[in-house]
């Protein structure tokens, strides 16, 4: 009896192992369960395939009955079933309990180790499996290329392509080198992050330099930074690749190779290889269909559509979605209200907001406004922006001003800091006849002053150069706050004090005294030598102003969302509905970290706007970086010590753009204000000077020097030095001649970090700190709120009042 229940075990064991090797987890648990049921418990030798089941199946219940019962009998100290606990715990999302498991373990060698990392990996916790490895390597447990792969895989996914490119190039130290997984995992990260040049360099390191041979991953990974910046001819270069090394049939570079041709514009070629492909997933249909429709090969698109349906391929969401596009695009109604109807009957598929904004798309375009909106209504989640932003353009595209404004007020309600719906509502109103008192009041109504938009500078310029709307002339009491605000004549134009920073960096010491005086008399330096390329800084200028010079309408895609610290693009500002407004608009961006970028605010035309930008960003960090460094030493801390207050260094760009004005002395570019960061970089246009900054009780106009950066102190720098360096109010003004560019680069600090003087610049016991303790994070929701009203207003609330020397904890509104 013994024995045969001996070998039943066995076959049971044998029959589990190879369901769950198969992936097939709910027949290898049915298979546990019917064990039980004849006696049969589970062994240390099967447990980590059934917990490798529950883990694929995210069945955490069955997957603690199977810990508890690893307890009970003594098996959770073995390494192989403590690694399976581990990673079923992390792919049921339990980190946490994955964690107790690792630490109770009473032996880790590498592969518990390594589990552990692994599973921090797949929840998105990049930093914490790096305090894992870090742990690891204390510990002397040698690391393997599955630990460092699996380190750069996750900073790689989360985005932190520079952490991943220092982990690969640091694992050689450590005697391991980079595999086809380690130089695929940074290709993929760079090219997700929109690192495309970046991308194609690192792959031409690993073919040219590393010895490492590309798989058909590498291929597919590479080919969707060809589509993303339309780089038709890279496309093919990659192409040829593929098919030396001979991976180019293979599935996911077949159906890559589809999508990038497609997305390049190149049709035929797409049509030539799905023609040569001899399988075909769902992925290389869609792609197909997806191709023909944005290329305006409609009919096309729908009989692919058909051909798949006849050769027994289930559609899936994604197909539906590209043959509804392809039917709004033809005007398809009747076809396309079939696909609609059916789509759930047929196939199961249940209607996601994507496909009801196809349909409200196709009806709106073939003038269907009432029946579009009864669509809507019968929508059984809540309707997004891009629902209700079909209807609205449907509305503008057929003059239905009613519906446009009940549109328009569902769209304020989900992008409430956005200008785009406004200008948009305001553009059907205007082609509609209505005057501008009108205009305001329809907007009052349907409650667009919840947040102030405002209509973009450049658009009031473009229709009629000759007029300033009241809401932009500053009055007499305006002038007379801001201190000759409309006459910047008072004053000839200054020369800062000039930084060479070549020299800084090289520990010249009268450089870091002239860095120090500028800091503390001006708030403001010029940085010449700084190391940026002169043809970057041009074509930064110019991709810069090629944005602006694109038609509204495909600016507005990228529209200001002030709820993500005002990124996106519109009006400079907007501050409530009786305040004077700015004569400018502007794009603002998040740079780093990358995490915190949404790629929606970052324009794809200009192609080359996201390759130029980010080539910029970096090395505006780096100079901001080496200036830091600098201001930490005359401040009596260590190299590092300002960057270390950070906690994480956050970096925003904010482009510029000042139209030109038939009566500038009337207007202001941007109101007078500090910057509420630590540090500003600026880069100007070098033909007209437009930054002008409080000196001596006046407004100085600032004369650029020719690829020099204009840096100035920011609040936060101020705090932390107790005021010895000075966070200087400035503005910016138009002219009447051209229009005018400039970039600012704002190094902030992480919001939960706290800024008040530092010990060593209060300089000990007996002297007063002039400035409370505050968050970042409060600190810049209040500047915002007070931003066009300058920086005192808000400053002196943070400072002490002097005479008691108490620390405002609380800013009192």
């Amino acid at each position: 009896m013994r024995c045969r229940r001996t070998k039943a075990g066995r076959r049971v064991i044998t029959l589990i192992c190879a369901r769950t090797r198969q992936g097939r987890y709910v027949e290898a648990l049915e298979l546990l369960r019917d064990a039980q049921r004849h006696g049969h418990p589970p062994g240390r030798y099967v447990l980590p395939s059934l917990l490798r089941a529950c883990g694929g199946l995210s069945d955490l219940n069955s997957g603690e009955k199977l810990h508890g019962f690893a307890v009970r009998s003594s098996f959770v100290s073995d390494a192989f079933v403590g690694c399976a606990l581990i990673d079923m715990y992390c792919r049921c999302g339990c980190i946490d309990s994955a964690r107790k498991v690792f630490d109770f373990m009473p032996k880790r060698d590498a592969a518990v180790w390594n589990s552990m990392v692994s599973g921090y990996v797949r929840l998105g916790f990049a930093g914490d499996s790096m305090r894992i490895f870090r742990n690891m390597i204390l510990g002397g447990v040698e690391a393997d290329s599955s630990t460092w792969n699996s380190l750069i895989f996750g900073f790689s996914s989360a985005g932190d392509v520079r952490m991943a490119l220092y982990l690969s190039r640091t694992m050689g130290v450590y005697g391991v080198e980079p595999d086809v997984f380690s130089w695929t995992s940074l290709i993929s990260g760079f090219v997700r992050s929109f690192h495309n040049r970046e991308a194609f360099e690192t792959f031409r390191q690993m073919t040219a330099t590393s010895g490492v041979r590309p798989s058909s991953v590498t291929i597919s990974s590479l080919l969707p930074a060809c589509a993303s910046v339309a780089d038709g001819k890279c496309g093919m270069i990659l192409h040829g690749y593929a098919v030396v090394i001979g991976v180019h049939s293979e599935l996911f570079v077949s159906s890559s190779l589809v999508d990038m041709y497609a997305k390049c514009g190149f049709i035929s070629d797409a049509v030539n290889v799905f023609a040569e492909m001899t399988r075909k997933s769902t992925v290389s249909w869609n792609s197909m269909i997806f191709g023909y429709a944005n290329n305006g090969y409609c009919g096309d698109a729908i009989n692919l559509y058909h051909q798949m349906e006849n050769d027994g391929v289930k559609p899936d969401h994604l197909t539906l979605t590209a043959v509804l596009t392809a039917c709004s695009h033809a005007g398809m109604v009747g076809l396309g209200r079939a696909l609609f109807h059916s789509m759930q009957k047929e196939y199961g598929i249940q209607p996601r907001l994507e496909h009801y904004a196809c349909m409200v798309d196709l009806l709106g375009r073939a003038g269907h406004l009432v029946e579009a909106y009864n669509l809507i209504k019968e929508i059984p989640m809540e309707a997004d922006l891009f629902v209700w932003g079909a209807l609205l353009g449907a509305c503008r595209n057929h003059g239905n001003v009613e519906l446009a404004k009940l549109a328009a007020s569902h769209l304020v309600k989900l992008e409430t800091e956005k200008c785009g719906s406004y200008l948009m509502m305001s553009n059907i109103l205007a082609d509609a006849g209505r005057q501008q008192v009108q205009i305001e009041a329809v907007m009052t109504e349907s409650s667009f002053y919840r947040s102030p938009p405002v209509e973009s500078v450049q658009e009031l310029v473009r229709r009629d150069p000759t007029r300033i709307p009241d809401e932009y002339v500053r009055d007499d009491d305006d002038h007379d706050e801001q201190g000759d605000a409309v006459q910047p004549h008072h004053f000839s134009s200054l020369q800062l004090p000039v930084v060479d920073l070549s020299l800084l960096s090289g520990g010249h010491p009268d450089e870091a005294h002239k860095l120090d005086m500028a800091c503390r008399e001006w708030g403001f330096f010029q940085v010449v030598n700084h190391g940026v390329d002169e043809e970057l800084l041009l074509k930064t200028k110019d991709v810069t102003d090629k944005f602006f010079e694109l038609p509204f309408e495909e600016k507005l895609k990228h529209s200001l969302d002030t709820e993500r610290f005002m990124e996106g693009y519109g009006r400079s500002y907007a501050g409530p509905k009786d305040q004077k407004r700015d004569w400018g608009d502007m794009l603002m961006l998040m740079v780093y970290p990358e995490k915190f970028r949404s790629s929606k605010y970052w324009p794809s035309s200009p192609p080359e706007f996201m390759e130029v930008i980010e080539a910029f960003s970096a090395e505006v960090n780096r100079v901001a970086r080496e200036i830091l460094a600098a201001l930490s030493l005359l401040m009596g801390m260590n190299r590092d010590g300002l960057l270390e207050l950070h906690k994480e260094v956050v970096q925003v760009l904010r482009a510029n753009y000042y139209p030109p004005c038939c009566k500038p002395h009337q207007v202001v570019g941007i109101s007078p204000h500090s910057d509420a960061c630590t540090i500003t970089l600026l880069l100007q246009d070098d033909q007209t000077t437009g930054l002008q900054i409080q000196h001596a009780g006046k407004w100085a106009p600032v004369q650029p020097i020719p690829n020099a950066l204009v840096a100035n102190v920011g609040d936060v720098l101020e705090i932390w030095s107790n005021g010895r360096y000075k966070s200087i109010e400035h503005r910016a003004m138009p002219n009447s001649a051209r229009a005018r560019i400039s970039l600012a680069s704002f190094v902030c600090l992480n919001s939960d970090a706290e800024i008040e003087p530092l010990e060593a610049a209060v300089g000990g016991a007996g002297h007063t700190k002039m400035y409370g303790k505050i968050k970042y994070g409060d600190y810049v929701k209040r500047v915002w709120e007070t931003i066009q009203s300058g920086k005192t207003k808000f400053m002196q609330r943070v400072k002490l009042q002097s005479e008691y020397s108490q620390v405002i904890d609380h800013v009192k509104e």
